[in-house]
């Protein structure tokens, strides 16, 4: 992100659903909705969460919109935290390890 990039993000309930990143100024959920909005205007993550879940267990990240955009699938754990994150074609593009009180180890 760089100084003047412009966020929204979007709520379903307590969970992230959608952020979407802009450097333009006029950027706004109306110009989200308008499908005529070239898709490379803006840049879109979209989270997917277990449908039984009452926490955060997220099952996949869609990047773009529409047909143009990607999907990755989380890897999580027992508890649900995420592991991994993994392309339709099964490479692994990001993975985590965790301390003891589940700071992200970098």
């Amino acid at each position: 992100m760089q100084t003047g990039d412009k966020t929204l993000f979007f709520w379903l309930g307590d969970k992230l659903i959608t952020e979407c990143h802009a450097d333009d100024a006029d950027f706004s959920v109306e110009t989200i909705r308008n499908e005529h909005t070239k898709a490379q205007n803006y840049r879109c993550l979209s989270y997917i969460y277990e449908p039984s879940s009452t926490g955060f267990r997220p099952m996949a990240q869609l990047v773009g919109r529409g047909r143009g955009g990607q999907i990755y699938y989380y890897l999580n754990d027992q508890l649900g935290t995420p592991q991994e994150l993994m392309t339709a074609n099964g490479d692994i593009v990001w993975s985590g390890v965790y301390k003891s009180y589940g700071e992200l180890a970098i």
